[in-house]
């Protein structure tokens, strides 16, 4: 019902297609990536398709579709190699932009999230945020964005060491447990095999793992400030951009809050843009580039990125893109990388 509502609110503003101050274009874009180190993930796909809507003056509609497939490694558990089913993803996106007000922009959107990871799939994201320019000179906005995952399942993993049987005085034993949640379970185990003691010993059995989860409804807010200056009559353009997300109480994680800041650089010349960035800090379910919404179960801690940008005509555009992020398996401590080439173009009618 979600993504009927989110393309009957882009469609709408199609009937204008008519009249003489509709202005449209389209953007359509391939990316691949790689994955270094992963626990999980061994390499991925991602294409989506852009559309921008703008009636006279003040109206901007945009839409989005996205679509994400990644192949997964397996994992090995107590000698055992358990198979990863890939993840397949579907992302639908919709903001109307106003500048009605003079020398300010006001967005709201939504975003929905069809997916083969359970915890997440039918998730959503409400968004809104204004923006103050002065063209060519600065810009400052914020942005706040409320993502709900209805489906979100928290795991708690006991993990117990017992013993059975008697000891010689009599005596009955003893079990210790130790507990840990995660935001994803681990693969299951086979059942303990039992190793017999000594005479008169009890016998003792392997740990235990023993999973009990939790369906929640899981909650993250997110804060975005940007500060963006020109330089050079404007052909030097810099923005920064600090991201704050606060999660709700059922995620699973020790950290309920994470920061990160990003500064990029973009640098025109012609019909050539030449952009480049930096991020470190720390972002979970984080929301990125206005429509991206990061639902995996992962804590990124910083990356890089760099783009050229051809114009050949007036109507049309390619650009060439390389990012790096760095990021830890929340369902493990080692670190990995994802690196990523996308491939875009772009058509104004």
């Amino acid at each position: 019902m979600k993504i009927y509502l989110l393309l009957a609110m882009f469609l709408i503003p199609l009937s204008g297609f008519a009249q003489s101050n509709t202005a449209i274009s389209a953007t359509a874009y391939v990316s691949s990536m790689t994955f270094d180190n992963s626990l999980l993930k061994d390499s991925a796909i991602q294409t989506g398709v852009y559309l921008y809507v703008g009636q006279g003056l003040n109206n901007v509609f945009e839409g989005a579709v996205d679509y994400y497939s990644q192949s997964n490694l397996p994992v090995t558990v107590g000698g055992v190699e358990y198979a990863q089913d890939d993840l397949t993803q579907t992302d639908y996106s919709f903001a109307y932009n106003n500048y009605g007000i003079n020398s300010v922009k006001i967005r709201v959107g939504a975003h929905y999230i069809d997916t083969s990871h359970d915890a997440t799939d039918g998730g959503y994201v409400l968004f809104t945020g204004a923006n103050y320019y002065v063209p060519l000179q600065w810009n400052f906005g914020v942005d706040v964005y409320q993502s709900v995952y209805p489906n979100f399942e928290v795991t708690t993993s006991a993990t117990t060491a017992t013993t059975s049987g008697t000891t010689t005085s009599g005596t009955t034993g003893t079990s210790t447990t130790t507990t840990t949640t995660n935001p994803l379970p681990p693969p299951n185990t086979p059942p303990p095999a039992q190793q017999p003691g000594p005479a008169g010993q009890p016998r003792l059995l392997e740990p235990v793992l023993i999973q009990t989860t939790e369906t929640v409804d899981f909650t993250v807010t997110q804060i975005t400030p940007t500060l963006g200056l020109s330089f050079f009559d404007a052909y030097l353009y810099s923005e920064t951009q600090l991201n704050y997300i606060m999660l709700g109480s059922d995620s699973g994680l020790d950290e309920d809050t994470w920061i990160s800041l990003k500064e990029a650089l973009s640098w025109y010349t012609g019909s050539w843009t030449f952009s480049g960035f930096v991020w470190g800090g720390s972002q979970v379910y984080a929301v990125t580039g206005g429509f991206t919404v990061v639902n995996s179960p992962e804590e990124k801690t910083g990356g890089w990125g760099a783009s050229v940008k051809f114009v050949p005509t007036d109507s049309s555009s390619v650009t060439l893109a390389m990012d790096q992020t760095s990021f830890k398996d929340l369902l493990d401590e080692r670190m990995a990388t994802a690196t990523g080439i996308t491939l875009t173009g772009g058509y104004s009618f």
